[in-house]
């Protein structure tokens, strides 16, 4: 067993062995701050994230499709009385209608919604400073509810 211990072989070998060890636990200490590092970063990313989202302004409509009023669209449309509004206009304009495609009906009631009288334009300006949104998420509303009696209405007709 001395013998080995005296070979010159020993010696190089034991210096790369030790050299190995230290080179791999210098990198595994960067792997592991580097993770550390990787972790405060992603920290931080998730914040930016939730304040831009916590910035925005809420919306009126769900986004899936088609669109949908959520709660504060229900707000919104039940103080302009919307639906209402809606159902009294849908008599006017039903015959316009008639034998569109439902995605046609939703372009058609957005468009409508678009050229309303300055009587409307104040409304849909007072109801947007009161919810703290943007006049577009007013009309949207508007248009959103148009269609739908629009739809209900057609589909009443055809069953009838």
């Amino acid at each position: 067993m001395d013998e080995w211990i005296k070979s010159p072989v020993i010696i190089p070998a034991v210096i790369a062995l030790v050299s190995l060890l230290v080179t791999v636990g210098i990198w595994i200490g960067r792997v592991n701050s580097d993770r550390e590092n990787f972790k405060e970063f992603m920290k931080e990313v998730r914040d930016d994230i939730r304040e831009i989202f916590r910035r925005l302004p809420p919306s009126p409509v769900d986004s899936r499709s088609p669109l949908q009023l959520n709660d504060l669209g229900d707000q919104i449309a039940d103080h302009m009385d919307a639906k209402a509004w809606a159902t009294d206009l849908s008599e006017k304009i039903l015959e316009q209608i008639e034998g569109m495609e439902d995605y046609e009906i939703d372009e058609y009631s957005k468009d409508y919604v678009s050229r309303l009288d300055e009587a409307w334009q104040r409304k849909i300006s007072s109801s947007a400073y009161k919810f703290g949104l943007e006049r577009n998420s007013i009309e949207l509303v508007l248009a959103v509810v148009l269609r739908n009696v629009l739809l209900q209405r057609l589909q009443k007709q055809s069953g009838d």
